[in-house]
């Protein structure tokens, strides 16, 4: 099963409810035409899906005073308040806490998946997490730092701390996308290279 294949499976078996009302469409890169289904550009968006393996990974050195904390389903609902708000932070400042419904809710997903909080000095900056395994292929999604702490490596030191993670949880394929060009290349350096590109046709 070649790349494309493997991860057009992938999304065909994520949940429509779970897909943010796009309908994913996964083309080879440029490079390699193939017939696509024809895309209104005003109701699509075009990224470059980049993969990382085990041996492909380049693992981030270790940062002082920078610990993570790992969530599951056996995680207090406080810790999931803080990484979700952490998170939802690091996209927006003026973001509000989190509820305890929310956080029960999310907690509840965590059976295969994985959520981190990275703290500096025990102080939550960054958050981020994987889905769960598909085929041996998980998403990489909603990595983030709070704007106070970014510049300072922490991104990709969590990135990296949830690669690792990911690994010894039955992902042998981390996939992720961003059209943001600072990340971008802290992902290539941690080893993810372009496989595919993803076609995100929102739902009429």
């Amino acid at each position: 099963m070649n790349f494309v294949t493997r991860l057009q499976t992938y999304f065909r078996a994520i949940p429509m409810d779970q897909r943010d009302k796009h309908t994913p469409v996964i083309t080879p890169l440029p490079d390699h035409p193939v017939n696509t289904p024809p895309v209104d550009q005003k109701m699509s968006t075009h990224r470059t899906i980049l993969a990382c393996t085990p041996t492909t990974c380049y693992f981030a050195t270790p940062r002082p005073r920078l610990h993570f904390t790992v969530l599951s389903t056996q995680s207090s609902l406080e810790a999931i308040r803080e990484n979700l708000d952490t998170n939802a932070r690091g996209f927006d400042s003026t973001a509000l806490p989190s509820t305890p419904t929310e956080a029960a809710a999310f907690r509840a997903e965590l059976i295969t998946s994985r959520a981190i909080t990275a703290k500096l000095d025990d102080h939550p900056v960054a958050a981020g997490m994987f889905t769960s395994p598909i085929g041996g292929v998980a998403e990489l999604a909603g990595i983030t730092t709070l704007t106070d702490y970014r510049g300072r490596g922490i991104g990709m030191a969590t990135t990296s701390e949830l690669l690792r993670i990911a690994f010894t949880h039955g992902v042998n394929t981390a996939i992720l996308y961003t059209d943001n060009p600072v990340a971008y290349r802290i992902y290539q350096r941690l080893g993810f290279q372009p496989v595919a590109m993803i076609i995100l046709q929102r739902e009429q």
